[in-house]
């Protein structure tokens, strides 16, 4: 079905139903930059994950001897993944993949509990969004913290949406 503009004239081009999703598409696609255009992914704490990944990989192959691997439970879920990623893809595309990972989760996490908290789309805040996505807990490299803020945020957004429906 054509529709008509202001001259009565038919529009050729249909509306998209997909429209709506190329927003989260392209925002994502634009906060993730940052991710991949730098040599290395800078972050204090990134790096001694990254080393605890090469180094994990190095003892359970066998490369070092009279090393071996102690049992930590907590603050291991970062370095798991990064031991995993390392494994399939690599150090440079492990440690950018996991950096992209972690801010749109973060980034989309905080958007979806202001967006409940609010009751409308927040849109207006993604600037200051992507600031915070990028702050000092990023730069710091907390990525267990991070990580943990990040799924906090989707779950108060989601019992925030429970709670009102």
């Amino acid at each position: 079905m054509k529709e008509m503009n202001a001259q009565g004239e038919g529009n050729l081009l249909p509306k998209l139903p997909w429209s709506l999703a190329t927003r989260p598409i392209l925002l994502s696609m634009a906060l993730v930059i940052p991710c991949f255009w730098r040599p290395i992914v800078t972050g204090i704490d990134l790096q001694s994950h990254l080393y605890n990944a090469w180094l994990a990989e190095l003892i359970q192959s066998g490369s070092i001897h009279g090393l071996w691997i102690g049992h930590q439970s907590t603050n291991i879920v970062i370095d798991i993944i990064l031991a995993w990623l390392m494994k399939s893809f690599g150090v440079s595309v492990a440690e950018r993949v996991l950096t992209a990972v972690l801010v749109l989760l973060f980034f989309w996490g905080a958007l979806q509990f202001i967006t409940a908290v609010s009751g409308r789309a927040a849109y207006w805040l993604v600037p200051w969004l992507a600031i915070l996505s990028y702050g000092v807990v990023f730069q710091v490299g907390l990525l267990n913290y991070y990580l943990s803020c990040a799924i906090v945020l989707w779950l108060f957004a989601f019992l925030w949406k429970q709670r009102l429906g």
